[in-house]
């Protein structure tokens, strides 16, 4: 039905897209370990378009793409496992003892090597073939092994690697932080529900074997709705998961260092902050225009991830939230040294940082409950907040 396929297009759009944003986002310091979970997506965006090329015919144009996606599906669980593993370890490079993991697509390459090397003709047949009856794609034995082996050891490594997750995550957990912040709520959450997603889909991904099997050698084709069910359930949890990240960018940012700090370590967090903060204060960065998290942590020679857990240590709820209120009390500042005598409030708006008028009377108001000429008129400015 054209309305899964929709949907199926929509999962592969997003997939693609949020990979590619998340791996341009990031300097190339900063992508480990968001390039995991970029390159994850990416793959299930890849595999699933073949879904929509094989049914709509396209894959007749390349036919050398054929079977490309079944070893990338192998790198799928240990990307999504490096990529946990090395946001709750806080890790920052490639170790090379993990090389090991690709060994799965390696074999998968070998497997389809024969197919691989087959000259073009030959591949442009078995992928005719493939259009003409899409079964095919399970029928026929393109690589040295059988394809229901092939999808059994699939599924076998799935569930390996989700364990291992499972395990990571919970054995990490289970350590008491010293200090929870809202990053380290934000990304526990976070890892829990991609991994809960990732459950979800492989055992969807079973049940699609399961009822393609089933449908296969069965003379009731009528009955393939278990098979709509359970791929549109594949989709809709990539098109979850990568609108999560779009909607949601502060995850990617990391763990916050609480989960496993001595009290020492925690006491040096707080200084660095209150030291990342003042400096701010003292320099007035809050009044560059286009300030942003990744321009004042380049400024102060620190991480975008260091300077989002500073902030949240320091009572904010998020970078505007601390860019606006530093703002708005250098605006109060002015107005008291008799400022809007001789400006406008919309020169008042520009000497405090802001962009608009607009956006500089919703957060004065926000911090004082008044606007800027009313808090003028007082006779006893009130405090901040």
């Amino acid at each position: 039905m054209l309305i899964f396929d929709i949907l199926f297009g929509l999962s592969i759009i997003f997939c693609i897209t949020t990979a590619f944003l998340i791996w341009f986002r990031f300097s190339q310091g900063q992508r480990y370990p968001v390039g995991f979970l970029a390159l994850f997506l990416f793959i299930k965006g890849y595999s699933f378009g073949f879904y929509i090329f094989i049914k709509y015919g396209l894959v007749d144009y390349f036919p050398v793409l054929y079977k490309t996606p079944v070893p990338l599906e192998f790198l799928v669980p240990p990307f999504a496992y490096l990529y946990v593993r090395s946001v709750l370890r806080q890790e920052t490079t490639f170790r090379k003892s993990d090389l090991w993991h690709a060994l799965p697509f390696v074999l998968g390459v070998l497997n389809y090597a024969t197919f691989y090397l087959m000259p073009l003709s030959e591949k442009r047949q078995v992928v005719a073939d493939v259009i003409a009856n899409p079964d095919y794609v399970y029928l026929v034995q393109d690589g040295l092994l059988p394809e229901w082996l092939v999808l059994i050891v699939q599924l076998f490594l799935f569930y390996c690697y989700l364990t291992a997750q499972w395990y990571t995550i919970i054995q990490h957990f289970k350590v008491k932080p010293t200090t929870v912040s809202k990053q380290f709520l934000f990304v526990k959450k976070w890892l829990y529900d991609f991994v809960k997603l990732q459950t979800f889909y492989t055992t969807s991904l079973v049940l699609v074997y399961a009822a393609s099997s089933f449908l296969m050698f069965s003379n009731y084709k009528e009955y393939d709705v278990p098979l709509i069910i359970t791929t549109v359930l594949m989709a809709v949890s990539f098109l979850f998961l990568s609108g999560y990240l779009l909607w949601n960018p502060k995850v990617l940012i990391g763990l916050p260092q609480l989960s496993k700090n001595s009290s020492k370590q925690a006491h040096k967090i707080v200084v660095e902050t209150d030291t990342y903060i003042s400096k701010i204060k003292e320099e007035q960065m809050f009044l560059q225009p286009n300030a942003n998290l990744s321009s004042l942590a380049l400024q102060l020679a620190i991480s975008p991830r260091k300077l989002s857990v500073s902030i949240d240590k320091a009572k904010h709820s998020n970078f505007n939230d601390f860019i606006n209120y530093h703002r708005v009390l250098f605006a109060k500042q002015l107005i008291e040294e008799g400022y809007l005598e001789r400006h406008s409030i919309e020169a008042l708006s520009q000497a405090s940082g802001f962009h608009s008028k607009n956006a500089f009377y919703r957060a004065f108001k926000k911090e004082f409950d008044c606007t800027p000429k009313e808090y003028r008129k007082k006779d006893n400015h009130p405090a901040a907040k």
